[in-house]
């Protein structure tokens, strides 16, 4: 939680350096949505006066690394080195209707900065879309394609239920009478009623657990 903190902290203060130098920025937490209006966005903020082209908008992105990821994106830059944040400034500048981003990392170590302008990619950011609407529509869970022992399965929360037959939690988002509407929207097909969020945490007595994720 204080790493996760530290990260938060560092946007500001990149942000009250990048305007010593002339850089406005603004637009902190604006964001969007996709997938059907289900999976749901927020930018660190936008950007005008960057050095290379004073007067183009740039989506505004800001992490903090340890040392070995810091060295690595200096190395190799950002799409080889963290292609997920690569994806998501492209999904962001997409939605945002922005062509370039300003990617900031600090190195947690010893303060370091790395900053690196990312162009948009518009077939690649497209993709990243389909992929997010072909995830929410999927109607059981993808084939497992790594053993538990995976690094990336041990700190998923889902491992005991996807390796171990662990039972699901009891809600709607696991009840088989639930169906997925556009603009975020959760309905009940046997009590026909648009779901909350608050109401889908706590389920009610109709619950039916998806075929597909009974042990």
């Amino acid at each position: 939680m204080r790493l996760f903190a530290r990260g938060h902290r560092e946007e500001d203060i990149v942000i009250e350096e990048l305007q010593r130098i002339g850089v406005e920025v603004y637009g902190q937490q604006d964001g969007g949505e996709l997938a059907f209006g289900h999976a749901k966005f927020h930018c660190d903020g936008v950007c005008k006066g960057v050095l290379e082209a004073p007067k183009t908008e740039h989506l505004f992105e800001c992490k903090t690394m340890n040392d070995k990821a810091f060295k690595a994106i200096k190395k190799e830059g950002l799409k080889k080195s963290k292609p997920v944040y690569y994806a998501q400034c492209q999904i962001y500048m997409k939605k945002l209707k922005l062509t370039r981003a300003l990617f900031v990392s600090v190195n947690k170590n010893d303060d370091d900065i790395y900053i690196e302008r990312v162009k948009l990619d518009p077939g690649f950011a497209n993709d990243l879309e389909r992929k997010a609407e072909y995830v929410v529509l999927q109607s059981e869970p993808p084939p497992k394609e790594f053993a538990p022992s995976w690094y990336q399965c041990k700190w998923c929360s889902a491992q005991m239920i996807c390796h171990y037959e662990a039972s699901v939690e009891q809600n709607c988002r696991t009840c088989e009478f639930v169906d997925l509407h556009n603009e975020g929207v959760w309905k009940c097909s046997k009590l026909k009623k648009i779901l909350s969020t608050e109401r889908q945490r706590i389920g009610c007595d109709e619950y039916s657990v998806l075929p597909c994720l009974k042990p």
